[in-house]
């Protein structure tokens, strides 16, 4: 960017940037999207591109209007496969319809400073919970939909009118992000998987040797850490013993520790005065099943 902006994004996300240093028309909002699946876009917003330009937004639309609104385009790829009869290696052409879904995305300063200048407004007043996302961006666009406008709550319709009327008509940009760019740590199956040796997200930002203990004090001697699993802000002074698929963090122990496979374990503080703990709640769940039941035990 060639100005200062206000970067709007979810606190659990990464997103890789091929080229963090090229700078981008002067608009009001610039557009971050994903190449995603039928699937995924229907969980999402959805930009629809026409010549280049953004023509409308998408708020977690079924397929049959993904469709109507054109929002779908075809992704060929190339693999090279074995052939069965002659056992020579061949190229297949593998096809695929791909929506762009949102991501980040970056508001100009006069955008942030009518945001401001609404909340003092005496004449309208925001009174109830809106998306930064769903109310923000479908006014956006050449031809919007206002069909999300007439809602059976009036608070959230002044709420959505309000921001349309704030957005509607203003520049955008939309960048195409390659695949493999957006990475969500919202789930602790999630993060973990990140952290794996040789993870899609470990090798798009060059992780070589991703540490597996992190700011924490552990007697080195009597320590194993079993695959895909972290161990942060934890002391172990004699040693621990830990499955794979473990996040362990705020722990400490006087004692030898061993922990199964797939288990979380935290401490969280419940009542602190200014000399001592006076108790705590251990959580404890295994995610390896997601039908499993958290088990919590309190400790004096």
């Amino acid at each position: 960017m060639k100005s200062p902006g206000v970067v709007v994004c979810a606190s659990d996300t990464l997103e890789y940037i091929p080229d963090p240093t090229k700078s981008f028309p002067l608009v009001d909002i610039i557009l971050f999207a994903h190449h995603s699946t039928i699937t995924i876009a229907k969980q999402h917003g959805v930009y629809v591109l026409k010549n280049n330009r953004l023509w409308r937004v998408l708020q977690k639309p079924n397929e049959d209007e993904l469709r109507a609104n054109e929002a779908l385009f075809l992704n060929e790829t190339q693999s090279e496969h074995t052939d069965v009869a002659s056992g020579k290696q061949c190229e297949k052409l593998n096809r695929e319809e791909l929506a762009l879904t949102d991501s980040f995305y970056i508001i100009s300063m006069n955008i942030a400073d009518s945001l401001i200048k609404l909340l003092h407004k005496t004449s309208v007043t925001i009174e109830c919970e809106t998306c930064c996302y769903g109310d923000y961006l479908r006014p956006l666009g050449e031809s919007p939909l206002w069909d999300y406008l007439q809602c059976s709550d009036e608070r959230l319709a002044l709420a959505r009118k309000t921001f349309a009327d704030l957005f509607r008509g203003k520049t955008t940009e939309v960048v195409q992000l390659p695949r493999n760019s957006f990475f969500h740590f919202g789930t602790i199956p999630e993060l973990l998987n990140h952290f794996a040796v040789a993870s899609v997200f470990l090798n798009r930002f060059q992780i070589t040797d991703p540490h597996k203990c992190l700011y924490s004090v552990l007697d080195g001697s009597q320590i194993e850490i079993g695959e895909k699993s972290i161990v942060e802000f934890c002391e172990f002074n004699r040693g621990a013993k830990i499955g794979n698929s473990c996040l362990i963090s705020s722990c400490s122990s006087d004692r030898y520790v061993v922990l199964p496979d797939g288990i979380c374990l935290t401490t969280i503080i419940l009542n602190q005065d200014q000399t001592r703990l006076s108790s705590a709640k251990i959580r404890l769940w295994n995610f390896a099943s997601s039908n499993a039941e958290p088990k919590s035990v309190t400790v004096a």
